[in-house]
């Protein structure tokens, strides 16, 4: 999952060797060394971006220890977590991770999610289902797709009776669905079809499964391919319920029609 912060590259090659020869990156390691922490967090990206992962945790290290740089220890929880030219140590890339929530940045939604997969993965720490509920309820207020889907899936969940509620799975299912979640719009679309967790609605199934149909948008959930029910991933129960709906024509919409047909036959 890519969650660093894009930025201009700043790394050109030369005829001989690859070399660091923008003045940009000149002045921004000029600045680090003087000590400003932002620009000790962009060169520490700017290594990292250029695999040399050393030299990326050297500056990520004193931006964060030395400036209590937000984003720093949030980088560093990361590092830590993929083993980025570290060993691979969960317990310290969750203390770096709630560190950086407890300063503050523009990258919490992405720490707020990050904490919630370590406590409901049990990595750094045992498992805590209610501290990953918290951090990707966090996350969600944020605006973190992710995080919505993991809610989605844990109150969707009978394995788990105790956090199973197929209210809340609408809840956060609905809100992928208006954020342009292609499978999201189909499953609340079947949902409203059958009255899985909210009463029967053609109306609102339609809506949402011509969404579902024409979304042209590749996002974390959906996966690229030319026929709808690869894309959406559908199963063959779900595949027989939109077909009935219809061939059935229990909505008319002849565009609609139209285009799955050439997907049913």
């Amino acid at each position: 999952m890519e969650i660093f912060r894009q930025q201009n590259k700043y790394f050109l090659e030369s005829n001989s060797e690859k070399i660091i020869v923008n003045n940009k990156f000149l002045i921004l390691e000029k600045k680090a060394k003087k000590g400003s922490a932002v620009a000790q967090h962009n060169l520490a990206y700017e290594y990292h971006k250029n695999h040399e992962n050393k030299k990326a945790l050297y500056w990520w290290k004193k931006a964060a220890l030395e400036k209590n740089y937000g984003k720093a220890y949030f980088n560093l929880g990361i590092i830590y977590y993929h083993g980025w030219g570290v060993p691979i140590n969960h317990s310290k890339s969750l203390k770096y991770l709630l560190k950086s929530i407890k300063i503050k940045h523009t990258l919490l939604k992405y720490a707020y999610h990050a904490v919630g997969g370590m406590y409901y993965a049990g990595e750094g720490t045992k498992k805590n289902m209610r501290k990953a509920i918290k951090f990707y309820q966090m996350a969600v207020k944020l605006n973190n797709i992710p995080s919505m889907g993991m809610l989605e899936s844990i109150y969707q969940s009978k394995k788990n009776k105790k956090y199973y509620n197929s209210r809340k799975a609408f809840k956060y299912e609905l809100i992928m669905a208006k954020n342009n979640i292609a499978r999201s719009q189909f499953k609340i679309g079947i949902r409203y079809l059958i009255g899985k967790g909210v009463r029967k609605n053609i109306l609102l199934a339609d809506k949402y499964l011509v969404k579902a149909l024409f979304n042209k948008k590749k996002t974390f959930y959906d996966e690229p391919g030319n026929n709808l029910y690869e894309r959406l991933k559908l199963k063959e129960t779900e595949r027989s319920l939109i077909e009935k709906l219809y061939r059935e024509k229990w909505v008319y919409n002849p565009l609609l029609l139209k285009v799955l047909n050439k997907y049913l036959n």
